[in-house]
């Protein structure tokens, strides 16, 4: 299709080679050009959102990168590593003092954090991603509301609640904290 004519407007392109375009379609395509390049993009949606993730110039490149987002190995293989600086001291207390209690807590919350022996970090397994509605009525017979207001009554920092639930949107199983690691554009950072 490289040097083709076409119309085209922001979002797509037609090249109609000798066939009829029909005229909702001509209408939607104030620009004339040729084709020089055939771009593939990937875009991907979350908390309702699309966002690009990128152009590539072929459909196999365009599917490999597709495949590698998707996890295929399944879906409770996801893990986020993010720093530490996105908790604040209060979050990052009361994770350290639920791992060093002893026995462990059985709260019922959808998370259980766990310490990194060989690192400063540490981590939480959450349990039933995504924390949706519509999962979580499926799975535990609750709405997400009733987690974070349940979360939030037994002492969990707001801080922690907001970015457990992120990461269970993400349909994340282990978010890694650790000080190392890189921020996250977008998240809040916290003064050391």
């Amino acid at each position: 299709m490289q040097l083709f004519s076409c119309i085209f407007n922001d979002d797509f392109a037609l090249v109609s080679e000798g066939q009829a375009i029909p005229t909702d379609l001509d209408e939607r395509c104030q620009s004339i050009g040729l084709v020089r390049h055939v771009v593939y993009a990937v875009i991907g949606t979350a908390l309702n959102e699309r966002y690009h993730i990128g152009d590539l110039y072929s459909r196999e490149e365009a599917q490999a990168v597709i495949r590698r987002l998707s996890f295929e190995t399944g879906r409770y293989s996801r893990a986020w590593e993010i720093s530490t600086l996105h908790l604040p001291e209060e979050a990052v207390r009361y994770l350290v003092d639920w791992i060093n209690r002893s026995p462990p807590r059985q709260t019922g919350l959808l998370f259980e954090p766990f310490a990194l022996p060989d690192c400063c970090g540490f981590g939480c397994k959450l349990i039933c991603t995504p924390w949706t509605d519509e999962h979580l009525m499926e799975v535990d017979g609750q709405c997400y509301g009733a987690l974070r207001q349940a979360q939030l009554a037994t002492g969990v920092p707001d801080a922690l609640v907001r970015i457990l639930h992120l990461a269970s949107l993400a349909d994340t199983r282990f978010l890694i904290f650790d000080p190392s690691a890189s921020t996250l554009p977008g998240l809040p950072v916290y003064d050391e």
